[in-house]
């Protein structure tokens, strides 16, 4: 799809649901990490990597859960 501002992606069903698994398992697997952030932000920061990464490639979901967790590890000791 076009628009003036160039070209609109989107998420095909395959990879809504593979962005919905991977941010389910990356909740999932927080354990102490984003404990220095509001849960909000936690949530927004983990499905802004998620969704980049599956429209980029074709990651499984329990890869791309681990690359976004790691990522909030990274965001944290930043901030520290």
């Amino acid at each position: 799809m076009e628009s003036t501002l160039g070209t609109v992606r989107v998420l095909d069903p395959e990879r809504t649901r593979m962005a919905s698994e991977a941010f389910d398992l990356a909740l999932e697997s927080l354990g102490e990490t984003g404990d220095t952030l509001p849960s909000h932000r936690v949530r927004h920061l983990l499905a802004s990597f998620i969704v980049e990464r599956v429209m980029d490639d074709d990651a499984e979901p329990e890869q791309l859960a681990l690359q976004a967790v790691e990522s909030l590890e990274i965001i944290e000791q930043a901030r520290a």
